[in-house]
């Protein structure tokens, strides 16, 4: 169990908490005594970080943490003057929550943030695992030897459209027929195949993911969408359909299942 001593006890400072006890297996406790292993605040310990004050706030305001290169090697967030170089909880929160996705943002063509206008992306540290740096500097400090967390792999999968063409009624499907003979883009053949004459669904890819997750072996999570208002992006099969149902049974049969 590693103590953490320190004058501020809030929502933020648990998250980080709670974060650092999954990723070393090991408990990290807040404590007001004074011989704790590690201090966030003005209080004496083996390793001390000083607190930059994001984890004593509430809500939410524009914030652009400053950005700088450390003695160890990488780039550091909300840097000071400490032993430690910089907050690292603050840090830890910040990146973790995408603290920066929930202000006033430039957005895509799918409504999403724009990853060009990220700290990350600005600062040239985007595709750097920025935390787990941090992490191993940590470990050092703390038990004076590098950690690595036990790697594990968990594919995921969004099922926005469970098929192609199959299960969509005849309404949906002679719309597309009509759509493709239109603007000529090739599909108005596929779709005719797998519906008289009985060709895969070019979706259909099930039985190969089953075989896949089999050899391997790993443990699949699928999301299937489950929204009732069609967009141009959202074009999935009703859960109420009798095709969608026995999909989501058979897949819950050999993976973790979640609806979105």
């Amino acid at each position: 169990m590693i103590h953490v001593s320190s004058p501020i006890s809030s929502p933020r400072f648990d998250y980080v908490l709670n974060f650092l006890s999954e990723y070393f297996g090991e408990a990290f406790v807040r404590t007001d005594a004074t011989d704790a292993d590690l201090a966030y605040g003005e209080v004496s310990a083996r390793v001390i970080i000083q607190p930059a004050g994001l984890l004593s706030e509430t809500g939410v305001r524009a914030l652009d943490p400053s950005v700088a290169p450390h003695r160890a090697g990488f780039p550091v967030l909300f840097p000071n003057d400490s032993t430690f170089g910089f907050d690292l909880f603050a840090g830890i929160f910040y990146l973790l929550t995408r603290y920066e996705e929930y202000g006033l943002h430039p957005k895509d063509a799918y409504g999403r943030y724009v990853h060009t206008a990220s700290l990350a992306f600005r600062h040239g540290f985007l595709r750097e695992p920025l935390i787990h740096q941090w992490l191993e500097y940590l470990a050092q400090g703390l038990w004076g030897r590098d950690f690595r967390p036990p790697f594990r792999f968990r594919p995921t999968y969004d099922i926005d459209m469970a098929w192609s063409y199959r299960h969509k009624g005849f309404v949906r499907n002679a719309g597309g027929l009509l759509r493709s003979l239109l603007y000529r883009d090739g599909k108005a053949g596929e779709r005719l195949r797998v519906l008289l004459r009985g060709a895969c669904d070019p979706f259909d890819c099930y039985d190969f993911l089953d075989e896949l997750h089999g050899r391997l072996p790993v443990a699949p999570h699928y999301f299937i969408h489950t929204g009732t208002r069609r967009t141009v992006y959202d074009k999935n099969i009703p859960l109420q359909q009798p095709a969608m149902q026995a999909l989501v049974r058979r897949l819950y049969r050999n993976a973790a299942v979640g609806l979105h």
